[in-house]
């Protein structure tokens, strides 16, 4: 069944702020709170963001005051800084509805330099293109050179933007070959052959059509082959160049420029073949685009310009309807403990080994304005049934708790694809108690190239926590005497085990863990089992196979087929070690059935604990839990 037809609204602003720092109110230049249905594209294109070094420098590392502000501005509204781009003075921001933002993909961004004959960035174009519910969009700020004389410059300058502009997407490698391009800026057009006392004589009783037969890109319009294409609304606002700072009267300097439109609003649709003007409904896959308002706003005065605005309805055709990732977390979050984020992809959609999942409040600003993120690929602890999960560390969720969203970036298409619905985050309790969850049972060692016969092992996790690879705190490895408790972060002298030392000598612990499991990496050069996440990857070889959660896995260690479980193992920050003197080492805690050990002076987590007690699943180790590890 086709979609129903989208209608979206956008908003066009442009402005040369002459250097200016952004005012304290920009709700009038951005039509919040208008009667009308709220924005759902802001396409913003300044000139003359100041540029001086120092200020540029400091722009480099931070964000410009202007796009702060204007960020600051609209995403408690819901509204999200999807991109930017900023040449020297030139700044072209683009801000979506978050709704809309699964569905705004492909983002790129350009810009071409034509000030001191291409070498300076003073003049020239910056663009942004995207797919816009599979609809190719464009929108181009430019600043063309000043002066009367210099028209035919101008459209020489803007020739050569058009074709300089290449973006990365085969089907539009041009800007003109987007379905939608918007061009916009402070384009330096004046007012021919009509001098100053006219000028201002037919602004004062408002007759400005009887200055738009010499308005220079009116007229540039109908001789120039590439302009024929491009649309304006009519000028029915005051020229917006040149007024005294701080005024609403045009320049009163010795120059005595002539006011004219030098700051514009146009737009191009490519037209299908079955498509005859720009107003027309779209066909199969067509866009339409109508012009609700195209005006000045003269109360702003901080530069010799007055900004102009342009809002506009698109109609389209949704060719995409669905995100290309659905997120989802899993279980309950709480602040204190590992979260795991379930997603599933659409089979079109490709990732990268660059993409990533972001936790973001819900009113959050631009997709680098995370709480946290995780790597998709580095942290996935599972794959099954076309459902991916991933592991996000608690040491990055907000202790205070609250509503969050999670997102999907992805690098290839730079935007972000996937966007959940609201995750409610629990606040941190003040203390947590560390609990033995369960015993695992059968567990095989495989080192030195042999299968020893199972040894024992302890998981530990915190008391509200379930079993999970995302949620362990640490295990115990039981092999004759020794105990080895949470493992280390970082453990330069770690004590022997099997021969080995951790990490570089921990053979493979293999087993079935009551309740869990988890995909791990195998290195099977080095005989090590190491976490799909932390640090530790990126230190060891990158030889490596993945393991699925699945508790018949089958896999080849050291040449012998071994059918089990994976247990998951987490680096910790403290590396801990208590005796173990079993009275029975191979036959205690044969089965999940029969979990109870003997435990001996001393619990893993280093409180006492009295001699030959049984030690269960239940058992409080630590009456109260260290700092997060």
């Amino acid at each position: 069944m086709e979609a129903a037809a989208q209608r979206l609204r956008l908003h066009l602003v442009t402005w040369n702020v002459g250097t200016a720092q952004p005012p304290g109110e920009v709700a009038a230049l951005l039509r919040l709170g208008a009667p009308e249905p709220p924005v759902d594209l802001y396409a913003i294109g300044l000139q003359e963001v100041n540029s001086r070094i120092l200020s540029f420098l400091s722009d480099l590392a931070f964000e410009d005051p202007w796009t702060a502000a204007l960020t600051t501005a609209l995403a408690p509204l819901g509204y999200v800084r999807v991109s930017s781009i900023r040449m020297q003075g030139i700044v072209l921001i683009l801000f979506a509805k978050q709704a809309h933002l699964p569905f705004i993909r492909s983002v790129r961004s350009q810009f071409t330099r034509t000030g001191l004959h291409g070498y300076w960035g003073n003049k020239g174009g910056v663009s942004i293109r995207l797919s816009l519910y599979g609809h190719s969009v464009c929108f181009l700020n430019c600043h063309l050179p000043a002066h009367q004389e210099n028209a035919k410059q101008r459209l020489d300058d803007f020739e050569h933007i058009l074709e300089m502009q290449h973006f990365e997407e085969k089907k539009f490698p041009s800007a003109l070959d987007h379905e939608l391009l918007f061009w916009f800026g402070d384009l330096n057009f004046r007012i021919e052959d009509y001098g100053l006392h006219f000028i201002r004589e037919s602004i004062s009783s408002s007759r400005f059509n009887l200055l738009w037969e010499k308005d220079q890109l009116n007229m540039a319009r109908k001789k120039a082959f590439f302009l024929r294409e491009f649309l304006e609304g009519p000028l029915k606002f005051k020229p917006t160049y040149k007024f005294d700072l701080h005024s609403d009267e045009y320049d009163t300097s010795e120059k005595r420029r002539k006011p004219a439109w030098t700051d514009r609003i146009l737009w191009r649709v490519k037209c299908l073949p079955s498509c005859s003007k720009a107003e027309e409904a779209p066909g199969e896959g067509g866009v339409s685009l109508s012009l609700g308002s195209y005006t000045s706003h003269m109360d702003y005065n901080i530069s010799d310009h007055k900004p102009v605005t342009g809002t506009f309805e698109l109609k389209m055709q949704p060719l995409q309807t669905e995100p290309l990732v659905v997120l989802r977390p899993v279980g309950t979050w709480r602040a204190e403990q590992d979260a795991t984020v379930s997603y599933v992809t659409a089979p079109e959609f490709a990732s990268s080994a660059w993409d990533w999942i972001g936790l973001y409040r819900v009113s959050f600003r631009h997709a680098n304005d995370y709480v946290t993120y995780v790597w998709v690929q580095d942290n996935e602890i599972s794959s099954e049934d076309g459902a991916k999960q991933v592991y996000l560390g608690a040491e990055g969720l907000p202790k205070a708790g609250g509503e969050f969203l999670l997102g999907y970036y992805s690098n290839t298409l730079r935007s972000l694809v996937g966007l959940s619905q609201p995750v409610q985050v629990r606040a941190a309790s003040s203390s947590s108690s560390l609990l033995l969850k369960g015993v695992c049972a059968c567990v095989h060692l495989v080192g030195a190239g042999r299968l020893l016969p199972q040894p024992r092992a302890l998981l530990l996790a915190r008391e509200d926590s379930s079993p999970t690879p995302g949620h362990l705190w640490g295990l115990a490895w039981i092999n004759s005497a020794r105990v080895f408790g949470p493992m280390a972060r970082r453990a330069p002298h770690p004590p022997e085990c099997c021969g080995g030392s951790f990490p570089l000598g921990l053979p493979f612990f293999l087993g079935q863990v009551a309740g869990g499991g988890g995909e791990s990496e195998l290195h099977s050069d080095a005989g090590l089992l190491l976490p799909r996440f932390g640090r530790a990857r990126s230190q060891l070889s990158s030889r490596r196979t993945g393991l699925g959660p699945a508790a018949q896995n089958a896999f080849l260690a050291r040449g012998r087929p071994v059918t089990s479980e994976v247990l998951l193992l987490r680096h910790l920050p403290a590396h801990r070690e208590a005796p173990w003197p079993p009275e029975q080492p191979g036959s205690a805690c044969r089965s999940p059935e029969e979990p109870c050990l003997p435990f001996a002076q001393k619990s893993l987590g280093g409180a006492g604990c009295p001699s030959r007690a049984s030690l269960c699943p239940g058992r409080r180790l630590l009456p109260h839990f260290p700092s997060a590890p």
